[in-house]
């Protein structure tokens, strides 16, 4: 490395002068700038000079540290897609993710739980077939509970806007699920409510938490044929993926819910048979 350092000093031209009477006015000059500040500017400006300093830097690299520099593009990358259902929560999306990372032969995986999909790559040491490890890790991820399969690359418009569609017309069939179940299970919870929040009328003076439909509601076993017709109605197949969860050794959101839930039922019934 060579540094050049050059100082000129360069004469003002001829025709260059600087005089503050050309440029300012003799009462503004008066009236903005003191007599002392006024006299030092008309000295300094009568003699200008100019210094120019110029730096000049020159780097110089050995051939071989500038190919050492530029790197080659890793292309052998072994970049895997595949299609994941049954993710519900965040929970999930971080199982399947844990599950992708456990295997030896995954470099990075990315899950997302919109699209259904997990984008996986392959450590490049790896010598088996990229297909064969996808399916082996979709495998994986179904016997964790999550359904996965290889999605094919090279996949034309119309085979993606088909698999658009389908994922569409699914969800909105889960919608239309859901809303059903949300609308039964209300229901059930307006009539065990309803109940008993009918005692707070005897506080106030109304006495018409009696009677027919009223006593019906008070019967224990009325309560808990209602309580098991939720569990098995709406929360069936809530109840069902938690326990299928938990046997699979991946409890997700479900089975925390259904395991509340059984226990609540569970402390019911006893409370029951020995009253």
């Amino acid at each position: 490395m060579a540094t050049n350092l050059l100082r000129l000093t360069l004469p003002p031209p001829s025709s260059l002068h600087f005089r503050s009477g050309k440029f300012l006015d003799a009462k503004f000059s008066k009236r903005i700038f003191p007599r002392h500040r006024r006299s030092r500017i008309q000295r300094h400006g009568s003699k200008p000079s100019f210094l120019v300093s110029n730096s000049i830097e020159i780097t110089t690299q050995s051939i071989e540290s500038t190919i050492e520099s530029v790197k080659p593009v890793a292309s052998d990358d072994k970049p895997v897609l595949l299609d994941v259902s049954g993710m519900m929560c965040g929970g999930c999306v971080a199982r399947v993710k844990s599950v992708l990372m456990s295997d030896d032969r995954v470099a990075s995986a990315v899950v997302n739980m919109l699209t259904e999909t997990a984008a996986v790559r392959l450590k490049p040491e790896v010598e088996e077939v990229v297909a064969d490890a996808a399916e082996s890790l979709a495998k994986r991820l179904t016997e964790s509970g999550f359904e996965a399969k290889r999605r094919v690359s090279g996949m034309g418009v119309a085979e993606n806007v088909k698999k658009w569609k389908e994922m569409v017309s699914k969800k909105e069939e889960l919608l239309v699920k859901s809303r059903n179940r949300v609308a039964f299970a209300w229901t059930l919870v307006a009539l065990c409510c309803g109940s008993h929040t009918s005692h707070i009328l005897h506080s106030v003076g109304i006495h018409i938490a009696h009677g027919g439909f009223w006593d019906l509601l008070h019967n224990s076993y009325v309560k808990g044929g209602l309580a098991v017709g939720a569990l098995l109605g709406p929360g069936r197949e809530l109840l069902f993926d938690g326990i299928k969860a938990f046997g699979k050794r991946s409890p997700n959101m479900n089975s925390l819910v259904g395991l509340g839930s059984m226990a609540a039922f569970a402390i019911s019934l006893v409370s029951f048979l020995i009253l």
